[in-house]
């Protein structure tokens, strides 16, 4: 089954109907999306900062991502940049991309100073990526701390349990 599903996933269909899964899982999928968002936002400045073109930038981060879902969707968005469309515009009202990041952007084009902007917004996903994994290690850790303990009480009773038998034995004789 696991080489099926590594045979599905190097196909176009298969890779992109994946990542759609992977982004779409509840808690783990709205991690992944942070990371992807903190991801395109750092290479996109960066790219934009060092005096690259909006268009190309655009195509290189599209390859950037990791994900074929948001490649497409950036990809898409070179096109619309290329025929005149402004970045926020064109990302307006996607459920990929969410409010408060198209408003950042908005702003980056508005003042020119698109690469700081989106820094900020790196930043901040950068920090809510960190805060999401916090939380979850916090719930996680008294999960651990019972399972450790039940492990640990198993190996004992092995351990007595033989133990036990013999002095049993020992004192039947």
């Amino acid at each position: 089954m696991t080489v099926g599903v590594n045979f599905w996933k190097k196909t176009d269909t298969g890779k992109y109907n994946y990542d759609n899964i992977l982004i779409g899982i509840p808690v783990f999928g709205t991690i992944i999306q942070k990371v992807i968002l903190s991801k395109f936002s750092r290479v996109f400045s960066g790219l934009i900062g060092s005096g690259v073109s909006v268009v190309e930038s655009l195509k290189i981060v599209a390859d950037a991502v990791g994900n074929e879902v948001y490649r497409q969707r950036i990809l898409l968005l070179a096109e619309n940049v290329k025929q005149g469309m402004k970045i926020w515009e064109s990302l307006d009202g996607d459920k990929l991309f969410p409010d408060i990041m198209i408003q950042m952007i908005q702003v980056g084009e508005q003042t020119a100073k698109l690469d700081v902007t989106v820094v900020k917004v790196a930043d901040f996903y950068d920090e809510q990526v960190d805060n999401t994994i916090g939380s979850i290690n916090k719930l996680l850790e008294p999960f651990i701390i019972v399972f450790l303990a039940i492990v640990v009480g198993f190996i004992a009773i092995a351990i007595m349990q033989p133990i036990m038998n013999l002095a049993d034995t020992v004192a039947a004789s």
